[in-house]
């Protein structure tokens, strides 16, 4: 619900700990020391390779999933050697899990390459750290198998800005239509999909109605990975053939045939750590982070510094905040340590002015407009508009517009999103890279085309997924191996001054066939079915929008 706030002034909204202890033991003591080097060596490792134990099955199935390089892992207890303490949240875990035991073949193949693998989970155990018993709480209150807490291992590496080539983002990898449909909204400022609150309580509420729909907890992972549709398909096509229903007898895509295999196995080597020789963090039975409800628009470096925390932790606790300030004008919730609250609160009377997004004035140059001034100070004219009091997009060189201030340069927020993907922009993934500036009905298929580079590296190399949407302007990087040129730059004639290959579009006519379409462009068949996902025998619509890559100077 949107609150109110008068200019300059914050007030407490509400205040809930993440303290439901019921069920397992807690504990109030300290943690012990960290134990820096058992990190260190965990968090340096590579990142996993596929193994092949077990046959073709192994194969054919995807490695699990490791966070991205560019995600830090934070060590908030040390790594330990099993067994574990009694009082760790990992007792609390084994004694709720139900799922059935992983004796099938898939399981064992999967069980095989985390036992070849040992400081995978160690990394990814760490990153779960202060998420982990707000999960496993969750999972209690709604009766659910605790198993299931180890879900964003297989889904994330729980990495809370994992991004998938299919856009799945955050923890419970969620995509941006089924987001929506469990309300984790999704906008410039905020992304739901990655709040680590309103995210997992989406998950669980989504495995519980599968769970209602399927009656097997198998089979409604299933469902969480490949769609509802696709398990009932399955499902009616082995009834036809009276053959078994349940999920080791259905006839599924190969990925989600290991999904849950892969579950069952990392479930069964947290549930025999000591007989694998498997390390895992400590992780208290205890609540671990606090949410502090505000008003208005908060500066995430100002509050960092209040919490007593990094930035890069800030931003680890509150992934869903997508730059470097809340969303404006909304009453927001920011998770922090527990054990900072109090200090938290203690400051917020004297500096609750502070903490609030600073608004300076800019004046309006020539040529300006609001666009260009909300990219430059990392903003939206949405925003602009409202605080400036504005009804449309026209102002005046010489005039003076509110403009928001970061309290530092907006580099040094640097897991907002800006950062995140410039990081990833930067990371070489060849000899010279090429910057681009995307034009009005450019795509990720056609500028793959015609720079021949793979749609799926153009995608990876800007942190996209190739079905994202490309906006007029946003900057595109691509890479060069070796003394290759890229396509747009190369024509026949290397004299040529200018490139004289064009993209265009076409809307097909009455008549028309893809044959008759590339002699009248004078482009290889070949290539007109191949720019527009084709087959050299498909037959055309009229209105039908076709994509030709044409050099201008056989137009004749």
């Amino acid at each position: 619900m949107k609150t109110h706030r008068s200019r300059g002034v914050i007030t407490i909204a509400g205040l809930a700990i993440l303290a439901m202890l019921g069920g397992c033991a807690t504990w109030s003591g300290k943690a012990p020391a960290k134990d820096t080097m058992a990190v260190a060596a965990a968090t340096s490792a590579t990142a996993p390779v596929a193994a092949t134990a077990g046959g073709s099955v192994a194969s054919a199935e995807p490695a699990p999933p490791e966070a991205t390089d560019t995600s830090p892992v934070v060590t908030f207890q040390p790594a330990i050697r099993p067994p574990i303490p009694p009082e760790s949240l990992w007792v609390c875990l084994r004694r709720g899990f139900s799922l059935p035991d992983g004796n099938e073949h898939r399981v064992q193949v999967q069980l095989a390459w985390y036992r070849n693998h040992p400081g995978y989970m160690l990394r990814t155990a760490t990153r779960a750290q202060p998420y982990l018993y707000y999960i496993v709480q969750q999972l209690k209150k709604r009766d659910m198998p605790l198993d299931l807490a180890l879900l964003p291992i297989v889904e994330s590496a729980y990495d809370p800005f994992a991004y998938s080539n299919g856009r799945a983002a955050g923890l419970w990898q969620f995509i941006p239509s089924t987001g929506r449909l469990y309300g984790l909204h999704q906008n410039w400022w905020y992304d739901g999909r990655r709040d680590v609150i309103s995210s997992t309580n989406a998950a669980l509420d989504y495995l519980k109605a599968l769970h209602k729909q399927f009656g097997s907890w198998l089979l409604a992972l299933a469902a969480y990975n490949s769609g509802a549709g696709t398990i009932e398909y399955a499902m009616a096509y082995n009834r036809r053939h009276h053959r078994p229903t349940d999920f080791w007898h259905l006839n599924l895509p190969a990925q989600t045939r290991a999904y849950v295999p892969r579950l069952l196995a990392v479930r069964d080597i947290v549930e025999n750590a000591d007989k694998y020789a498997i390390t895992l963090p400590a992780v208290a039975n205890a609540p671990y982070l606090a949410q502090i409800k505000l008003n208005g628009q908060i500066d995430l470096a100002v509050a960092a510094n209040m919490i007593g925390i990094s930035l890069k932790q800030m931003y680890l606790l509150n992934p869903g905040y997508n730059r470097w300030a809340t969303p404006p004008d909304d009453s927001v919730t920011l998770l922090m340590p527990l054990e900072n609250k109090d200090a938290f609160l203690n400051k917020l009377d004297d500096m609750k002015k502070k903490i609030e997004v600073q608004w300076v004035g800019h004046r309006i140059r020539s040529g300006e407009s609001l666009g260009v001034i909300a990219d430059r100070y990392h903003t939206t004219i949405a925003q602009l508009k409202r605080r400036n009091g504005l009804h449309n997009n026209l102002i005046r060189a010489g005039h003076i517009l509110m403009v928001p201030s970061p309290s530092k340069h907006y580099t040094r927020y640097v897991l907002s999103e800006t950062m995140r993907v410039a990081r990833t922009q930067n990371r070489a993934h060849g000899a010279r890279k090429h910057v681009i500036h995307v034009q009005n009905g450019d795509t990720f298929w056609g500028l793959a085309r015609l720079y021949h580079v793979s749609v799926a590296d153009l995608a990876k190399w800007n942190g996209m997924a190739p079905h994202d949407t490309l906006h007029v302007g946003q900057k595109l990087v691509i890479w060069q191996s070796g003394n290759r040129t890229l396509g747009a730059r190369n024509t026949r004639k290397s004299s040529y001054p200018v490139s004289a290959l064009r993209r265009i579009r076409y809307v097909v006519h009455r008549g028309d066939s893809l044959s008759s379409i590339s002699d009248h462009f004078n482009v290889s068949l070949h290539k007109l079915a191949r720019w527009n996902e084709l087959s050299m025998s498909s037959i055309l619509h009229p209105g039908q929008r076709l994509t030709l890559f044409v050099d201008v100077r056989n137009q004749f």
